[in-house]
């Protein structure tokens, strides 16, 4: 028995002496069992404590000896919310608030239960009240910017996130959710700032820092993003998107064995996460690890990225059984580069007596219709043929079994259609006499590698003056601004007004004598047709083009002229002007 009143023991409380007041409710309740406050208090010094069970319990006990105590009920509703139950919580708010309505910290409380619980609509009437109540409270602020948020009111939900900042500066959770809505907007210097600032103001923001290391790799600051993503793991070393994302940040760099460790972790905390097992699966075909590889690579299908055209098929894929007699229908699924490159597996499919039907995008169905074995070439959307089975062509190298020293790679499998031929006949070789080259500078800008792997045309300036050589652009995307741009448009003949699809494309090529581009549709095109192609390569290539190496083993007749370093332009174009020197 400690002897002390009530008061005494709020004032330990109060002061933050928190066993001791524990020690102390507990007194008085060995006197008094039925003194509603003290079992209460009780029950906030458990919450204070994280016994989050316990503190529920006395709570309610309180609450069933008093249920008009509007305290009693917000502070329900603080263990539920934190208990991860927003509906339980917000009625013990709405409880509170009927018998005390003018209590700006609950009906901002009460806003933020239903923000978790996706009724941002009235999570907004409530923080909006809040506000009415206390202008100056900055939590109500935030929950109103939440509210916004999620009614995807962005620039509403922005005011009133720098509101919250602008009452309270060091409210760190305001920064994160600024940063997230400049983000989601693709304002990300805006965000970049906003996450630094509430890193500053809670160093164990790891989620704030886990999207900041996303904006600086997709920046190409991996060495910053790297130690952001580290820096995140010491707080939460088992979340599982960190751990892939840092594999993302390694592979770019080139630790490729410290990537596949990365990735290998967050499949481990996580088995079912997609994006891991897919990135694994370009770490390992990077190396030539082709079995686990192509196995993985499955996974893709799983990713956000490719919900959208992921569909319900009638019939099985094809895993490998006999085809003779058989229907198969082969889907392309990505770039057009892809479908160039993978098609060569219709003739393999033939050869084993299938009937082939290919779906294919119309920009490219006339190429893909000159494949050895190729039937009927289906528009997407259009209607289908009967068929015994279906798969993406990227699927076919796992089925196939393909390794590094089983890639089906003839000079060509490719033709440019012939009536592209005939369109095209003459009108390259008769322009020049000399050795005549096809240029590409530029790839597709929505693709997030863009930026690191095209190199633009003004480094190409310095190739214009060799000798006895001359250029033709085959750049769609604003090829003719940026020759403008660059005044090479009379250094490089232009016929870009004139592609109207990849048939003349290759019909163009067919007339070439060499290709030089980086890691584009074109570079695939080239190399499948079998024309003589130079391939400009960032200092991290993708997979398909293995590492360090000049040739390639998918194209027989493709150079490869890799960065030595990040953002080295410069070195590959020395190569390359030494080698057409040499031609």
């Amino acid at each position: 028995m400690t002897g002390k009143s009530l008061g005494d023991v709020i004032r330990d409380h109060q002061a933050g002496r928190l066993d001791l007041a524990e020690a102390g409710y507990k007194d008085l309740l060995n006197e008094t069992p039925g003194n509603a406050d003290a079992i209460h208090l009780l029950g906030v010094i458990c919450f204070q404590k994280g016994r989050l069970e316990d503190a529920r319990d006395l709570v309610l006990r309180a609450i069933a000896l008093n249920d008009g105590d509007a305290l009693y009920h917000s502070n329900l509703g603080r263990i539920e919310k934190a208990r991860g139950q927003s509906t339980s919580a917000a009625s013990a708010y709405r409880r509170s608030l009927e018998i005390s309505a003018d209590q700006a910290d609950v009906n901002s409380d009460l806003a933020a239960a239903l923000v978790d619980h996706g009724a941002y609509g009235d999570a907004l009437q409530f923080a909006e009240r809040a506000l009415k109540l206390a202008p100056q409270f900055a939590p109500a602020a935030y929950n109103k910017g939440m509210a916004l948020a999620g009614l995807e009111r962005i620039k509403d939900s922005i005011r009133c996130f720098q509101r919250c900042i602008a009452l309270d500066d060091g409210f760190a959770d305001a920064w994160f959710q600024l940063g997230r809505v400049f983000q989601a907007i693709n304002d990300l210097e805006q965000a970049e700032q906003a996450y630094r600032q509430a890193v500053l103001k809670d160093p164990a923001q790891s989620e704030a820092l886990c999207n900041l290391g996303n904006i600086l790799r997709g920046d190409g600051r991996l060495t910053e993003a790297l130690q952001c993503y580290d820096t995140a793991l010491k707080i939460v070393p088992d979340q599982a998107e960190i751990h892939s994302n840092r594999g993302v940040v390694l592979q770019e760099l080139g630790q490729r064995q410290q990537a596949i460790s990365s990735y290998r972790r967050a499949i481990e905390l996580n088995p079912d996460d997609a994006e891991a097992h897919r990135n694994l699966a370009m770490a390992l075909l990077q190396i030539g690890e082709y079995s686990e590889g192509w196995q993985e690579f499955e996974w893709r299908w799983q990713t956000r990225h490719f919900a959208p055209i992921r569909r319900d098929w009638e019939v099985g894929q094809w895993g490998g059984e006999p085809l003779h007699g058989k229907s198969v229908l082969v889907h392309a699924e990505q770039g057009f580069g892809d479908s160039f490159q993978f098609c060569r597996y219709v003739p393999l499919l033939a050869e084993r007596g299938a009937r082939v039907f290919i779906e294919a995008p119309d920009a490219i169905k006339d190429v893909l219709g000159t494949l050895e074995g190729a039937g009927q070439i289906i528009s997407p959307g259009g209607p289908l043929p009967r068929i015994d089975y279906q798969i993406s062509m990227m699927s076919l190298p796992g089925v196939f079994k393909t390794k590094a020293d089983n890639i089906p790679a003839p000079p060509s499998y490719l033709r440019p259609p012939s009536k592209s031929v005939l369109d095209w006949q003459g009108r390259v070789s008769a322009a020049v006499d000399s050795r005549r080259v096809g240029i590409a500078w530029k790839g597709n800008p929505e693709n997030f590698r863009n930026l690191w792997r095209s190199p633009g045309l003004e480094v190409f300036r310095a190739l214009m003056s060799l000798p006895n050589l001359k250029f033709f652009s085959l750049q769609k995307d604003d090829g003719e601004k940026d020759l403008i741009e660059c005044n090479l448009t009379d250094s490089i003949i232009d016929f870009s007004a004139d592609l109207k699809s990849f048939s003349d494309t290759a019909a163009i090529i067919n007339q070439l004598d060499l290709v030089i581009t980086p890691d584009t549709s074109i570079a695939h095109l080239s190399g499948a047709l079998g024309c003589p192609t130079w391939v400009m390569l960032p200092h991290v290539a993708e997979w398909r083009w293995g590492i360090d190496t000049d040739d390639c083993p998918w194209y027989p007749n493709t150079r490869l002229f890799r960065q030595s370093d990040y953002g080295d332009w410069e070195s590959v174009f020395s190569k390359i002007s030494d080698g057409l020197r040499g031609l």
